[in-house]
């Protein structure tokens, strides 16, 4: 018998976030209360399926499925390592990195 889940999607194609759903739903959880259980924010869990700046969220998401966070997210893993946070860019990944700025100023008297 085919696997199709395995057998027809390209190996360097993330899982569409429906398909993640799905495999969380049946399980029995949804996004809030699997946030929740893991002593996160309620849409922390959501933001991970959108955003690849949280790898332990992934990893949390990829455990309740039963597979590696690589098999999920290829993109996010080139090679099967974690790529760097919040510095990967692509169609369904797109991050801008913020500048840090130095909140003190610097003020001379008397010039």
């Amino acid at each position: 018998m085919m696997n199709i889940d395995t057998e027809h999607r390209p190996s360097a194609q993330d899982w569409p976030r429906s398909r993640i759903k799905m495999h969380l739903e049946d399980k029995g959880w949804t996004l809030r209360r699997l946030s929740v259980a893991h002593g996160r924010m309620p849409t922390a869990i959501a933001q991970a399926l959108y955003r690849p700046c949280s790898p332990p969220l992934e990893q949390i998401v990829a455990e309740e499925i039963g597979v590696q966070p690589a098999e999920i997210w290829p993109s996010r893993y080139p090679g099967g390592v974690r790529a760097r946070n919040c510095e990967l860019v692509g169609k369904n990944n797109t991050t801008t990195r913020r500048k840090r700025t130095n909140p003190t100023v610097e003020v001379i008297h008397g010039q």
